[in-house]
């Protein structure tokens, strides 16, 4: 898969992650790749753009996986875990 088919692909799959959702997974994001600026849907291509260009294609398939993965996580999370992690209401 080519990296900018990746990239759209992670990036369509984040946006479809309810409001509530999507800030946490890029939180999760930034501190897994120890990213300094704030991440959001607006940056988030061309954030991915310049961190898996630098990996390996071993590096790039295995990022995509994880990150998919942590997409589904949220995703899937159900309400009240939600509102523990955010310290919001249910």
């Amino acid at each position: 898969m080519l990296i900018a088919k990746i990239i759209a692909d992670l990036a369509a799959k984040a946006a479809l992650l309810e409001e509530r959702r999507r800030p946490l997974f890029f939180k999760w994001l930034q501190a897994h790749h120890q990213y300094g600026a704030a991440i959001s849907q607006e940056n988030l291509e061309g954030y991915l753009a310049g961190w898996l260009e630098q990996l390996s294609p071993a590096g790039v398939w295995w990022e995509y996986r994880l990150i998919l993965s942590e997409i589904d996580w949220w995703r899937d999370l159900d309400q009240e875990r939600l509102a523990r992690i955010s310290g919001g209401e249910p």
